[in-house]
């Protein structure tokens, strides 16, 4: 099966956290920051950081970014099956979740503070 049909239903693309950990790990030993990469490439510096993070998948971007690092493009952005993406995408809506959750106690607990001085 064609991958761009597999995953076509799994927009929008979570971040994938296991690529920009590679991608982090290339930069840091050639000792240059995505900002620099962009600038090398002649590309955005978001472009850069949104394929980086899988969040905007781009063949072309992707072959360039290898290429110019001198790696593999499939050991620095492994290809994903669509249930990987689910589950990527389910962790990332858990952890936002999670935050919103965090939020609304640190709200609460202000609130309760503040009635306590008052």
């Amino acid at each position: 099966m064609n991958i761009a049909r597999e995953i076509a239903g799994c927009r929008p693309f979570p971040v994938d956290h296991d690529r920009q950990e590679r991608c982090r790990t290339v930069l840091n030993s050639c000792g240059m920051t995505i900002t620099e990469l962009a600038m090398h490439l002649g590309i955005s510096k978001p472009l850069v950081s949104n394929v980086i993070s899988g969040r905007q998948p781009s063949p072309t971007t992707e072959r360039r970014i290898a290429t110019f690092l001198g790696v593999s493009e499939d050991a620095l952005f492994p290809p994903r099956t669509a249930g990987q993406i689910a589950a990527m995408r389910e962790a990332e809506r858990l952890e936002k979740a999670r935050a919103a959750r965090l939020k609304a106690e640190r709200m609460k607990a202000r609130e309760l503070a503040s009635e306590g001085a008052a």
